[in-house]
Parts: structure tokens; sequence; C-alpha cells
């Protein structure tokens, strides 16, 4: 199984020169639209798994309130499901940071096929599993920061009319302040999965060597998440427009019933969703990534001209 080669040696063909930052982002789409079959039998099943394990939470959690509201009795029942979905959710995320892994280092021909990747990605489980849990942190460290504006536009407010005119200004340049250090974040989270997946180097030196790369170009890098982000919101928006009218329609029998069920259809389809969700944003994130990464290293390594040396030294003939 060993001597497989992997369909991703010959489905595309990875720039050999630096690019645009739109180039980038238009050939990572490309090269999942080339691969996506091979690409979802490798996410599919934690990718599935981790959206049950959203599901089961958010089941879970909406009985139990919906109990606290009209008994005031905490539910046994409901706790074990959000429990369940906890315990399911961190096994998802084990084995997708593990895949993710195995998955960039087929894609970029670092190994010949998947079962050498999950090798790698085994044998680097830890600090793979520490770097993917820290880009999982993002999100909540975002949040963190617009908690802290929103404090600060409150407290200008309180503080009567003069001071409540600032509320504008301020509130901009904190928003400006977070979508910078949101794109920073990301190029840094990203960076460091790159680096780790590709680099046969120990959880500090990736630490150090990702962080060299994310501020060598981090004007570059932050519009490049940026992109990126917005790109693959808009896909994913597509992708769930099917949904929309279903969750409308439940909004509405909710306000007209005032009881917070879910049914079972939507909860499928919402899954469903989820799971696609789950495939095409993991997958374009990682080639993403993978893109840019080589990207930096042709601008302030010169990687591609070593390349270009390498082959012509091995192929006299030429």
């Amino acid at each position: 199984m060993a001597d497989v080669v992997s369909p991703f040696q010959v489905l595309h063909q990875l720039p050999q020169k630096p690019l645009k930052l739109g180039d980038l982002v238009s050939l990572a789409f490309r090269i999942f639209r080339l691969n996506w079959r091979s690409i979802t039998a490798r996410l599919f099943w934690p990718s599935l798994l981790a959206s049950i394990s959203v599901c089961l939470i958010q089941v879970g959690l909406l009985n139990l309130v919906q109990a606290l509201r009209t008994s005031g009795a905490w539910s046994t029942n409901d706790s074990i499901t959000m429990s369940i979905g906890g315990i399911v959710l961190c096994v998802s995320q084990w084995m997708l940071a593990m895949r993710a892994t195995a998955l960039f280092r087929e894609v970029f021909r670092l190994d010949t096929n998947f079962v050498q990747a999950m090798s790698y990605a085994r044998r680097k489980k830890w600090s793979v599993f520490t770097i993917y849990s820290t880009g999982c942190m993002v999100p909540f460290f975002v949040m963190f920061l617009c908690g802290v504006g929103l404090a600060i536009s409150m407290f200008l407010y309180g503080l009567g009319e003069p001071a409540a005119l600032a509320i504008i200004p301020v509130s901009f340049v904190n928003g400006f302040l977070i979508a910078i250090a949101t794109a920073i974040l990301l190029l840094a989270t990203t960076l460091l999965f790159s680096v780790v997946s590709a680099e046969e180097i120990n959880l500090y030196k990736v630490i150090e060597r990702a962080l060299d790369l994310t501020f060598a170009y981090p004007l570059r890098g932050g519009s490049y998440m940026c992109l990126l982000a917005v790109t693959l919101v808009l896909v994913l928006v597509a992708f769930g427009v099917f949904v929309i009218p279903f969750e409308i329609w439940e909004g509405y029998m909710v306000t007209k019933t005032g009881v917070f069920e879910s049914p079972l259809y939507l909860r499928i389809l919402e899954t469903s969703y989820q799971t696609i969700n789950n495939i095409v944003s993991m997958a374009v994130a990682i080639i993403a990534s993978g893109l840019y990464y080589r990207d930096v290293q042709f601008r302030l390594e010169g990687a591609d001209m070593v390349d270009a040396l390498q082959r012509l030294s091995s192929d006299p003939d030429r």
C-alpha cells in the first residue's frame, strides 16, 4: 500500500514562482475542485463527526434551557447529551488535525501517498494538535476583542453627551484594529500549521520559523487572509442557501408557538450543510496556507531558484 501513488501527484501543478494574492486564492479553489473526491474521502468522517457533535451540543443545550424555563429543573439526560457531544467533538478535532496535516503533505507532494503522510502526522501528533488547537482559539480571542470594544463604547455612552460623540470614531478605530489583529493572528496560525506540516523540526523551532515568515510580509499576508476569508464566506453562504428557507420558516413557527424546538428534518439538513462546510473550508484553507507558505519561501529565500538549480544539476543534459 505504501507504493500507491497519490492522485494528487497528477491532477494539478504547483506554482514554481511567486504569484499575486488573487491568483493564490483562485489556485487554492482550483486545486480543491480538481481533487474534491480524494479530499472528501480523507476529511468526510471526521467532518461528519464534528457536525454531529455540534448538533448534539445544540440539542442538549436547547432542551436544557427549555426545561429550566418550564420546570426550573436541571435535566440529567440533556447534560449527558451535551457531554457526549463534547467528547465526540474532541475526538473529531483530533482526527481532523491529523488528517489535515497528512492532506497538506499529500497535496504539496512532501509524501508520495496518504499512508506515508499520516505516518508523519502521527509522529508529530502533539505538535500538530497543539497548533491546531491554537488556531481553533482565534475566534474566541476575536470575540474577546469585540467585547472589549463594546465595553469601551458603553462606557463612553454612560459618560454623557460630550463623550458619547466619540463613540462612532472610537468604534471605527476599534473595528479597524480588531480586523488587523484578526488577520495577523490567522496568518500566524496558518503559517504555524504549514511549518509543522512541512518541516521536521521541534515545536519551539516551528513557532520561531512561523513568526519569521509571518512578519516577513505582514501587510501582504494580512491582505491574503482577508481575501481568502471573504471568498470562503461567500462560497459557503452560497452552499447554505438551500437551508435558509427552512430555518426562516421554523423561526417563524417559534415566534407563533413560543416553543424552541428544531425538527428532525432541519437537524439533518443543518448537519449535512455543516459537513460540507467543514470539508470545503478546511480543504481550501489547507491548500491556501500551503500556497502562501511556498510563496513566502520563494520571495524570502529564493526557494524557486534553488529548486530550479537542483533540477538542472540532477539533469545535466538540459
